[in-house]
C-alpha cells in the first residue's frame, strides 16, 4: 500500500495533506472488493476530477477549454468478469450494485446508429449505473465487446457529488480505460477522449468531450489549453505563485429532466442561430460551421462590426417564428432534446457569449504565457456575467437584467469594445453562485473567480495569490457559508496527473 502512495506524491502531485484519506479510501476498495470475489488479480485506476478556467459551454461548438485536472478522484478496482457481463459495486451506500449484460443490448444496438439508439433507448431517469452503461455500449458500439472479458469492480472516491467537478463523467472515463486495458483494445487517448463525450449523451445531454478530456489527457502543474475539431491540446504552465480554491455552493448541479432541457436548449440555441446567420449572409456560409468561426479574421470585417452583424438576428424567437424563417424540415430534429422555451430562444445574446467566450478561451493560453494573470482574472469576471442572473449589493439581491437589444449593440459598436470584453447571456449561474463570485471578487488576493461546469448549481473556481487561501476561505464562511446555514466545502486545488492505472 505504502507504494501506492508514494506513486500519488511523487508522479500525480496530489496535495500531502489528502493522502491519508486516500490510503483509507484505497483499503475499503481492496476490503470490499474481497468481499464479491476471489479473483486476485486486480488493477486500480484513478480518474481525477477537474475544473475549467475558462471556456465554458462551448467546447462542443469548437471553443477551447482550458481544464486543470484536480486532486480529487474517483477511483476503480476492477479485475476481469465473464464474457459480456459488467457488474459493479460502490462504497457509497446510495448507490446500489448494478450489473449489465451486454447481449441484451446488442441488436438494437448493432441495427442503429449511436444516435438513433440512445434515443430509443429506456434506462431509469437519474441511476448512477447510466454513467456505466453508458462507456460500455460506446465501446460496444466500435468493438464486439461480447466476445472479450466483462468487468467485475468496486467504485469509490472523494470527489463531492453534484459540485460541478464533473464526478459523473470520471465514472464513463474510468470504465473506459479499464475495458480498453483489460481486453488490450488499441484505441488512442485522444480517440478515446472523444468516444467517452459521445457516450455522455446517453444520460440525455448533449454536451462537449472537455471533461474527458481534462480527465484522460491533463498533466502535473500544467493546465490543459484543448479544443475540438479536430481535437488538438497543448499545455500551459500553471504559475507556482498562485493557487486555486473550488467553492461549493451547496446547490446539487442538476442533472434532472427541467436541467437537461435547459442544457439542451442553449445548444439549440447556438445551432439556430449560427443557421440565421448563414441565412442572413449566405457570402459566408461556407466559412461558418461553427460558433468559434465568428470572428473578424474568418469573415474579414473589423471587430467591432460583428455586433453590427448580430444586429440582424432576432432577440427572441419562437419554435414557429423559426420554422417559417428557416424551414421545418431544416430544424425540426433539434426541438426534440428539449421542450420549447417560453419566451422563445434567446438568439442573439446566446450566440453572442459563444462567440465571446470562445475569443475569451483562445486568447487565455497567450496570456498565461505572457504571464498576465491580471487580464486573465478580468476575463474570468466578464465570462461569468454571462452566466449571471443577479447581482448582489449590500447584501441585497436584485435580477441581473442585461438585454442585448439593437440599442445596447449599437452603444457597444460605438465604443468600439473587444469582443472578450462583451459577455452574452447564457444564464446557467444561480443566485448562490452570483453571491459567491461577488463576496470573493472584493478581496485583494483574489484575481478571477467564476462559474465552473455546465451551471445551474455546483462550484465557482477562484484563482488567487498563494499565501492568500486562508483570507478567502474566511471570508466565504463568514459571509456565504454561515449566514446562508450551509455547510462549507472549499477544496484546494493544484494540477494533477490525468486518468491512468497505478
Amino acid at each position: 500500500m505504502s507504494s501506492i502512495i508514494s506513486t500519488f506524491i511523487e508522479e500525480i502531485g496530489c496535495l500531502p495533506s489528502l493522502i491519508p484519506s486516500k490510503l483509507n479510501l484505497i483499503s475499503s476498495l481492496f476490503s470490499r472488493y474481497l468481499e464479491i470475489s476471489k479473483n486476485r488479480e486486480v488493477t486500480l485506476y484513478r480518474i481525477p476530477a477537474r475544473v475549467n478556467l475558462m471556456g465554458m459551454h462551448i467546447e462542443h461548438r469548437g471553443g477551447y477549454v482550458n481544464h486543470i485536472s484536480l486532486p480529487y478522484e474517483n477511483f476503480l478496482l476492477v479485475g476481469n468478469g465473464e464474457k459480456g457481463n459488467y457488474e459493479f459495486f460502490n462504497l457509497r451506500k446510495e448507490f446500489p450494485p448494478r450489473k449489465f449484460i451486454l447481449k441484451e443490448y446488442l441488436h438494437s444496438l448493432r441495427n442503429e446508429d449511436w444516435l438513433r439508439f440512445i434515443e430509443k433507448i429506456e434506462i431509469p431517469q437519474g441511476d448512477w449505473g447510466n454513467y456505466l452503461l453508458a462507456s460500455i455500449l460506446r465501446l460496444a458500439k466500435s468493438y464486439p465487446l461480447e466476445k472479450y472479458y466483462g468487468l467485475k469492480g468496486v467504485i469509490g472516491g472523494d470527489v463531492p457529488l453534484a459540485s460541478g467537478l464533473s464526478s459523473s463523467s470520471t465514472l464513463i472515463v474510468g470504465v473506459a480505460l479499464a475495458i480498453i486495458k483489460h481486453n488490450c483494445l488499441s484505441l488512442s487517448r485522444e480517440d478515446l477522449v472523444e468516444m467517452c463525450g459521445e457516450a455522455e449523451w446517453f444520460v440525455g445531454t448533449r454536451g462537449g468531450a472537455g471533461d474527458h478530456g481534462a480527465m484522460l489527457l491533463g498533466k502535473k502543474n500544467k493546465i490543459l489549453h484543448l479544443r475540438f475539431f479536430p481535437l488538438t491540446y497543448e499545455y500551459l504552465d500553471f504559475p507556482s505563485n498562485l493557487s486555486l480554491i473550488i467553492a461549493y455552493s451547496g446547490r446539487r448541479a442538476q442533472k434532472t429532466r427541467g436541467a437537461k432541457d435547459i442544457f439542451n436548449e442553449r445548444i439549440a440555441t447556438y445551432i439556430l442561430g449560427l443557421k440565421l446567420l448563414k441565412n442572413k449572409f449566405p457570402e459566408w456560409r461556407d466559412r461558418l460551421t461553427r460558433i468559434r468561426d465568428v470572428t473578424p479574421e474568418n469573415l474579414g470585417v473589423e471587430e467591432r462590426e460583428i455586433y453590427r452583424i448580430l444586429q440582424t438576428l432576432p432577440l427572441r424567437a419562437t419554435r414557429e417564428e423559426l420554422k417559417k424563417e428557416l424551414g421545418e424540415r431544416e430544424i425540426l430534429p433539434l426541438f426534440s432534446s428539449h421542450k420549447e422555451p417560453p419566451e422563445g430562444y434567446r438568439i442573439r445574446e446566446v450566440l453572442l457569449y459563444g462567440i465571446s467566450e470562445c475569443r475569451r478561451a483562445k486568447i487565455l493560453a497567450e496570456l498565461a504565457k505572457e504571464h498576465n494573470w491580471k487580464r486573465i482574472g478580468e476575463l474570468m469576471y466578464c465570462g461569468h456575467d454571462g452566466d449571471r442572473i443577479s447581482v448582489w449589493q449590500h447584501s441585497k439581491n436584485k435580477p441581473f437584467t442585461l438585454s442585448f437589444t439593437k440599442d445596447y449593440l449599437e452603444e457597444v459598436y460605438r465604443k468600439n469594445l473587444l469582443l472578450e470584453e462583451v459577455s452574452g447571456r447564457y444564464c446557467c449561474s444561480t443566485e448562490e453562485l452570483d453571491l459567491m463570485v461577488d463576496i470573493v471578487k472584493k478581496l485583494d488576493a483574489v484575481i478571477g473567480a467564476r462559474l465552473t461546469g455546465a451551471g445551474l448549481g455546483g462550484s465557482i473556481v477562484i484563482i488567487l495569490e498563494k499565501g492568500g487561501e486562508k483570507e478567502v476561505k474566511e471570508h466565504l464562511i463568514k459571509n456565504y457559508y454561515g449566514k446562508l446555514n450551509i455547510a462549507p466545502l472549499l477544496l484546494e486545488g493544484v494540477p494533477v496527473e490525468g486518468a491512468g492505472r497505478i
